[in-house]
């Protein structure tokens, strides 16, 4: 995660809007102090303006909430939809257009 801020960090430090780091993570952070540290600590090492912390996550329609990728119910083995961050907004990843699609399924996850 910090090489990818490493690598951002001169460019989107040249501009005060318009620019976001994602910072894609594998499941939800359960502790909020985490969370909070993780974002101290990018905000304290580089200059760039903007980051956002993507917890992917997903959704049985009959268990609900589960952490991480999971096209399928962990749990059940329904198909379950997989949510993650696609311009700005989160959103079910079988929803996206197939290039995002193919996006998606090509990002580095990080583990916190």
């Amino acid at each position: 995660m910090f090489e990818c801020c490493d690598l951002q960090d001169e460019l989107q430090s040249l501009y005060t809007g318009g620019t976001v780091q994602h910072l894609y993570i594998g499941e939800r952070i359960e502790d909020i102090e985490t969370a909070k540290m993780l974002i101290q600590r990018v905000f304290a090492k580089y200059k760039m303006p903007y980051i956002s912390a993507t917890p992917t996550f997903s959704i049985c329609k009959e268990h609900g909430y589960i952490a991480g990728e999971h096209f399928k119910c962990p749990t059940c083995g329904q198909d379950a939809e997989v949510w993650s961050r696609v311009v700005g907004y989160l959103r079910p990843v079988q929803n996206y257009n197939p290039g995002k699609q193919e996006e998606y399924m090509m990002r580095k996850k990080f583990v916190i």
